[in-house]
Order: structure tokens, then sequence, then C-alpha cells
């Protein structure tokens, strides 16, 4: 599994209520869970799991993007998509239920945060809050239901977005601004470059790399910004800075200029 242990979410428990298994437990059971819950990151292209591993947990996504695919066994005709998961979104549910093997693998379109909750764990909130099994109920309902659609069922749309120019002189932040401007009639949208970055959080911060301690930080500011707008346009340097690299690992989409 291709996964470490990421820092905590600043509203664990705001995270957890907009997860539909979830959605009608108090504040109190909800903190509960929070205190059960695993928080791991994953590279964009890793394996989460794989068809045939353990069931030994459910996955939540807090920002980033999965998708869930079902491998065939004649190695020629490729594998099936099943479905795609983005935030507050689910995977590995029926592990919850039967402890079987993974029926299916899941790998990371790009950088994703994810709260881990083991079964063993679920076992535990389940005794002492039996609400919670009809949120799983519907969410299992709903995935034999995509599982079962074509496979031209469209993926959800976009939420990051980020854009490279291709060769010197382009000029990606009059572009990043227009685009923005225009998307903000389907939702709020963010304009993010290196020096926007730098003017909320401070000198250096968008190019500090994986290593540094200030990091996860930086992370979860992001997040933040993903949750709550529409659409987050990242803008990249000209070159590969820290910044272009970070802005690549966060999209949904790649934009070239």
């Amino acid at each position: 599994m291709a996964t470490y242990h990421s820092a905590t979410p600043a509203d664990p428990v705001g995270f957890l209520r907009e997860v539909p298994i979830f959605a009608n437990l108090n504040d109190r059971v909800l903190a509960d869970l929070a205190s059960l819950i695993e928080w791991r990151h994953v590279h964009g292209g890793g394996v989460l799991f794989r068809r045939g591993d353990e069931g030994d947990a459910m996955y939540m996504v807090v920002s980033g993007r999965l998708k869930v695919i079902l491998e065939r066994t004649d190695s020629a005709r490729g594998a099936r998509s099943l479905r795609e998961a983005t935030r507050g979104e689910t995977v590995g549910e029926l592990a919850l239920v039967t402890g079987e093997p993974r029926s299916a693998s899941v790998i990371a379109l790009r950088d994703t945060e994810l709260a881990r909750l083991s079964r063993a764990d679920f076992t535990r909130l389940l005794e002492r809050e039996p609400r919670a099994v009809f949120g799983l109920t519907r969410m299992l309902a709903q995935w034999i239901t995509q599982s079962n659609q074509p496979e031209t069922t469209p993926s959800s749309s976009p939420t990051t977005i980020t854009i490279v120019g291709m060769g010197a002189g382009v000029p990606l932040f009059h572009f990043s601004e227009n685009l923005a401007t225009a998307l903000t009639a389907l939702g709020q949208t963010l304009h993010l470059n290196a020096q926007i970055l730098e003017q909320k959080l401070g000198p250096g911060m968008s190019a500090i790399e994986e290593s540094d301690e200030a990091y996860p930080g930086v992370t979860r500011w992001l997040n933040d910004q993903e949750s709550e707008y529409r659409f987050v346009l990242y803008q990249a340097d000209e070159t590969l800075t820290p910044w272009t690299l970070r802005c690549l690992s966060q999209a949904d989409r790649i934009l070239h200029v």
C-alpha cells in the first residue's frame, strides 16, 4: 500500500459530518469516531489497495481523487473503471460488513488525503451507535447501483485545475484570472500561484519540499481551500520548481496553455 501517515485535519468532526454514512450522527458520536480514525496520504499514481487484498478498513477522501477499477483476469482486456471518489466519498465500504478480500482495486489519480476506519473500530462504533449501519446500507446500495451502470457513466467533475505554460512568455497570470472569473458562474473559484500563496502563508512557503516540516501545514491549508471553493486554479511557475510540482500533484485536470 502506497500510503503514509498524514496530519489530522483542522476540523475532523466537520469533515466526518460531510460523509454520507455518518450524516445522521451527532457531534458527540462524531468526536468519538474521529478519535478512531487514522489519517493517511497516498501519492498520485499510488495504489491504495488491490483486488484480493485483505478487507480490513474503509477509506474516506479528505481531498484528492481516487479511481475504483475492476482488473480483468484476461490482461488483454484491461481494467473496467467503476467510479471515482472525491472529498467526502468512500471506498472499501463492503469490507466493514464482510471482512472479505477486496473485490476491486483503488488507485490515486492525484495526491490524496484519506481517513482510514478499520473494521474492528467500526464494529465498536456500531455497538455504541447502531444508527451508523443505516448510512452504510445506503452507501452500499449506491455502490451496487453504480457498479451496474455502463462504463460511459460520467466521472465527477474536476475541482482542481492546474495551468501550465507551454514555453516562456505565456501570460499565465492573466489567463488564469480570466478563467477564474468565467468559472465563478458555476461556483466560487480561487486562483492560486506562488506569489498569492506566499501572501497568505508567508515568504518561502511555496518553495518548501515534502521533507520540510512545514509541508503538511501547507497541504492542510490547500485542502481547506478545496473544501471551501468549487474550483481551485493552480497556476504553475514557468520552470519545474517545488511549487510547479505541488500544482501538478494537486491537479484533477492539467491545462496546457
